[in-house]
C-alpha cells in the first residue's frame, strides 16, 4: 500500500513534533506546578496534537512523512492522557492520602515498630511539647543558645536528609539524639504532627538538596538566640516565646522557602526550647559542650521595664491605626502624610522612680531618600493631654532600606503613670513614607 498519503510539504509557521520525542523521551516523569492561565494555554495547545500533520515521523529535505497508522494510534492515547491529567490532581492528591495514611499506620517514621524510648519521644497523637520555661536570669542565655542548637542539630543531622533519602528512620534517629542530649523524659512530639509536616513538604514539593537552610541557620543564629535570651530571662510558655521569635525573624526572611519555614516552626519551635530546659538542667555533656560563655554579650540590653513590640502582627492586640493614611502593609503599621498615625494602646509605668530611657525604632521609608526624616516615634505621658517626654527622630537609609535608631533620657524621674509609643509621618508624603518593624521602650531603675 502507498505511503505516499503521509508525505507532506513543509509550511513557514507551522510547528513540528518528532514522533520519537514523544514516545521515546529521554525525560523521566515529573510533576508540574501551573496557574489557572498556564492550564487553559496547554489545553487549547493541545488542540494542535490531534492533527496528524503537527508531528514528524521521517525528515526528507524537501518534505516530511507523518505518523504511520501505528504511530499515530500510540501518539493519541498519550493525547489523552495528558487531558485527563490536566482536569484535575486526584490521582496525586490520592497518592498523598495514601502517604499519610501509612505513616500514620505503620509508625512509619521509623524502620519498624518503636521501641520504649521512641514511643516516649514520639506518642500516636499530635501533641508538640510545650514547656513553661522560667530559667534563672544567669541560665537564660545559655538555654537560648541550646534552643538553637537542639533545632539546628536535629534539622541538619536528621530532617534535613530525610527528605533527601526518606523518612523510614527519622525516629530512631531523633530518638538516639534525645537520649543522648537529655538522658531523661523528653517533651514529646506527636507522630501525627511530623506526619502532617512531611504531607505539607510533600505537597510543595520540598527538595533537601536545594535548600539555602543551614546557611540560613549559621548566619541568623545570633539574631536567634538574642531574641529568644531576653524572653527566657523574663519566663514564659515556650510556644509564646518562639512565637515572638518567628514572628520577628522567621517569618519575614526572604531568602529560604516555605517549606524551611515549616521545618523551622516544629523542630525549632516550642518542641526544641522545651528539650533545651530540660537538657540544661541535667547538664548533660551535650547541653555544657554547646554553651559559648558571654555569647548574649552581644544581645540588646535587657531593661528592669520593656516595652518591646515587634510587628508582625500588624497592628496587633497593644496597638491602634489612626486613619486613612494608617495602614498595616506587609505586616507592618505604615503611616503618611498629615494626619497619619499608630500608637500603643496606653501603658503603665515609670511614676515615682528614676531612670535611664532608651528608645528605640527598626523601621523604613519606601518614599523617602537617604538622610531625610519620615518620621518621629514618640514616648508621650498623659498629664492632662499627651505630651512628648522623648522623640527619636527617624533618618530614612534610603528607599526600602531598614535602619536601626535609639534615642535617651538619663535620670528622668516622671510624675505620671499612663504612657504610650506613638509613630507620627514627618510632613506630607505617601503610603510607605514611614514603614515601623520594631519599637522599644527600655528603662533601667538610677
Amino acid at each position: 500500500m502507498s505511503e505516499e498519503w503521509r508525505r507532506k510539504k513543509f509550511y513557514g509557521p507551522r510547528v513540528l513534533i518528532p514522533v520519537d520525542e514523544v514516545l521515546d523521551s529521554a525525560f523521566g516523569d515529573c510533576l508540574v506546578c501551573l496557574t489557572g492561565g498556564q492550564l487553559n494555554l496547554v489545553r487549547n495547545l493541545l488542540e494542535y496534537a490531534t492533527r496528524r500533520t503537527t508531528f514528524v515521523s521521517e525528515y526528507h529535505p524537501q518534505f516530511y512523512m507523518t505518523p504511520t497508522t501505528e504511530e499515530w494510534d500510540a501518539l493519541q492515547a498519550v493525547v489523552a492522557e495528558l487531558e485527563r491529567n490536566l482536569m484535575n490532581c486526584d490521582q496525586f492528591t490520592a497518592d498523598i492520602a495514601e502517604i499519610l495514611a501509612w505513616l500514620r499506620s505503620q509508625g512509619s517514621l521509623s524502620a519498624g515498630p518503636f521501641t520504649a524510648d521512641e514511643a516516649e519521644a514520639f506518642p500516636y497523637d499530635d501533641v508538640v511539647g510545650d514547656d513553661e520555661l522560667t530559667p534563672a536570669e544567669a541560665a537564660a542565655c545559655a538555654v537560648a543558645q541550646l534552643w538553637f542548637e537542639w533545632g539546628y542539630q536535629v534539622i541538619t543531622e536528621h530532617v534535613l536528609p530525610a527528605t533527601r533519602f526518606g523518612f523510614d528512620y527519622l525516629v530512631p534517629a531523633v530518638t538516639a539524639f534525645i537520649v543522648g542530649a537529655i538522658g531523661g523524659p523528653p517533651a514529646v512530639l506527636g507522630v501525627y504532627v511530623v506526619a502532617e509536616l512531611i504531607q505539607e513538604l510533600l505537597e510543595v514539593l520540598y527538595d533537601g538538596a536545594e535548600t539555602n537552610l543551614v546557611n540560613w541557620m549559621t548566619t541568623n543564629k545570633q539574631d536567634i538566640v538574642c531574641s529568644l535570651y531576653p524572653q527566657l530571662w523574663a519566663g514564659g510558655d515556650a510556644s509564646a516565646i518562639w512565637a515572638v521569635t518567628k514572628a520577628a525573624i522567621i517569618t519575614p526572611a526572604e531568602d529560604i522557602s516555605a517549606g524551611d519555614k515549616l521545618i523551622l516552626s516544629l523542630f525549632m519551635g516550642s518542641w526544641a526550647g522545651s528539650n533545651a530546659l530540660r537538657a540544661f538542667n541535667a547538664a548533660t555533656e551535650w547541653a555544657t559542650s554547646n554553651v559559648i560563655a558571654d555569647y548574649c554579650d552581644a544581645c540588646d540590653v535587657i531593661y528592669d521595664l520593656d516595652w518591646d513590640y515587634v510587628f508582625p502582627p500588624c497592628p496587633g492586640d497593644d496597638w491602634v491605626l489612626g486613619s486613612e493614611k494608617s495602614l498595616c502593609t506587609d505586616g507592618y503599621p505604615n503611616v503618611w502624610g498629615v494626619g497619619g498615625y499608630a500608637k500603643t494602646i496606653n501603658l503603665e509605668g515609670l511614676a515615682g522612680q528614676t531612670w535611664d530611657i532608651t528608645l528605640y525604632a527598626k523601621f523604613k521609608s519606601d518614599t523617602v531618600g537617604n538622610g531625610s526624616r519620615c518620621g518621629t516615634l514618640y514616648l508621650e505621658a498623659w498629664t492632662g493631654s499627651w505630651t512628648s517626654a522623648l522623640s527619636l527622630p527617624l533618618i530614612s537609609g534610603g528607599a526600602g532600606v531598614w535602619v536601626e535608631a535609639e534615642a535617651y533620657r538619663l535620670a528622668y524621674s516622671p510624675a505620671w503613670t499612663l504612657w504610650r509609643l506613638y509613630l507620627y509621618p514627618y510632613g506630607a508624603g505617601t503610603s510607605g513614607q514611614c514603614v515601623l518593624q520594631r519599637g522599644r521602650m527600655g528603662a533601667d531603675n538610677v
